[in-house]
């Protein structure tokens, strides 16, 4: 037994460092590092009942492993045979009743089928092999958007793969926006504006865009509050927009701001005047990407996709998504991983240049503030996160002079708030159609309430 309790030490202690590596400095949230102490400690009490000479080492063994071995063997029992009714999918506005319902085909399954009849693209940031940034004829290029004219392929968190028609920039627009001598609204904001998981009549976006055709999208996944600036300025000042949306998500937003402000190039847009003149690169932008894309293409053809997919349905089992739910765990979502601060005064002068753009052209900028998933059962330490991050983002806003429409009261008035997100209770989901649809409603109605928009 010697040995086996040596293996078992050593395998608990690679596994903890591997998930040290993997996680890095990003091991926030209370589960990943759960998952690193943990492991270590299992390794480290293993090894120690190696070397310790006594029959009570095997007691000891026992009560260690056995609630282990039963808490993974009930995962695995319910994700084999029972399927999840309480899951997100459900709470997607009913697009599908259980997990069987689920599309389980892989990102790259999806995309050799599409392939037989047409050449599609990926959303490019959702592959792990594109380099940020890019880099064109030797010069560093920070991207906004991705491949141009291109049936896209997206996610699949509400249990269908969402597919879309690119426009000339490689944003999710309907092309014709484009040629409309002026718009009426430009949307900024990160994968959440872009419309992650939802198709394009259940975003909104649409919802906006019923009443004023001529609402741009800038949004994009992985996107932050230094790229809204680039973007607008890249591409949404050419259109001078009478009204500038800058939808701010509470779950991750200060975090990808400090995150942006360390590239050179982004930091840039905080100068008046600065651009890349990306929309006069497209072509090339293109190239580079579809290089990056074709490379992802080629390491998953040697890694088949259906490894992808066992080993994300491995990853589940092995962290008990579903013991999880059903214990009714708080949850720890991205604001709990990344926001321990708000940089105010960075957050504040981002605010002021979006302002003065749309004040250079009469027009007017309108923060949007996006509530992260809140099941009712968040930790104190949570809860005084998110408090932190709104508390900041609104004395940011405050010090920018912008007005802010908050959406958070929305989704707490709600009669079945689980319904209104996809990825209930995993850490990081986006909304469902549903939810999609009551924040475009929210802002249509402050908006017209502020006199902002016509009714």
């Amino acid at each position: 037994m010697t040995l086996v309790y040596g293996a078992i030490g050593m395998s608990g202690l690679a596994v903890g460092c591997l998930f040290a590596w993997q996680y890095g400095s990003s091991a926030q949230d209370i589960y990943s590092a759960a998952y690193i102490v943990l492991s270590l400690a299992a390794g480290a009490a293993f090894l120690g009942l190696a070397f310790w000479r006594d029959a009570r080492r095997h007691v000891v063994a026992a009560v260690l492993c056995s609630p282990v071995i039963a808490a993974y063997l009930f995962e695995a029992y319910v994700q084999t045979f029972r399927p999840r009714e309480h899951s997100s999918v459900e709470g997607s506005a009913g697009l599908a009743a259980t997990e069987r319902d689920r599309d389980r085909r892989s990102r790259w399954d999806v995309l050799a089928e599409l392939e037989a009849g047409t050449s599609p693209g990926i959303v490019p940031r959702y592959v792990p092999f594109v380099p940020p940034p890019l880099r064109i004829d030797g010069r560093e290029i920070v991207v906004m958007s991705g491949v141009a004219n291109r049936a896209t392929l997206s996610g699949n968190e509400n249990g269908y793969w969402v597919t879309y028609k690119s426009d000339r920039f490689g944003f999710r627009n309907p092309d014709q926006v484009w040629d409309a001598p002026r718009a009426d609204i430009v949307l900024l904001g990160d994968s959440f504006t872009f419309g992650a998981e939802v198709r394009d009549d259940e975003h909104y976006a649409y919802v906006l865009r019923q009443r004023h055709p001529a609402t741009i999208n800038l949004g994009y996944p992985s996107s932050g509050p230094l790229g809204y600036l680039a973007a607008l300025t890249e591409y949404g000042a050419a259109k001078k927009p009478k009204l500038v949306l800058i939808f701010f998500y509470e779950g991750n937003d200060a975090a990808d701001m400090v995150r942006d402000f360390a590239s050179p190039v982004l930091r840039k847009y905080l100068t008046p005047g600065f651009r890349q003149d990306l929309d006069r690169q497209q072509g090339e932008i293109e190239l580079a990407m579809l290089r990056v894309i074709s490379e992802a293409k080629r390491q998953f053809r040697i890694s088949p996709p259906a490894l992808e997919r066992r080993g994300f349905e491995l990853q589940r089992w092995f962290k008990l998504q579903e013991l999880q739910l059903r214990l009714e765990l708080p949850s720890f979502y991205a604001a709990d991983r990344f926001d321990r601060f708000v940089d105010v005064e960075l957050m504040s002068t981002i605010f002021e240049r979006i302002r003065e753009l749309a004040e250079s052209w009469q027009g007017r900028a309108v923060i949007v503030y996006l509530p992260a998933w809140r099941n009712g059962r968040d930790t104190e330490r949570t809860t005084r996160r998110l408090e932190r991050v709104r508390a900041g983002m609104i004395a940011a806003a405050q010090k920018a002079d912008l007005p802010v429409i908050d959406t958070l009261p929305a989704f707490h008035r709600h009669a079945t708030p689980n319904r209104l997100n996809a990825g209930a209770p995993n850490p990081g989901g986006h909304y469902s159609p549903e939810g999609y649809k009551l924040v475009g409603e929210v802002v249509l109605h402050q908006l017209e309430t502020m006199n902002y928009v016509s009714r």
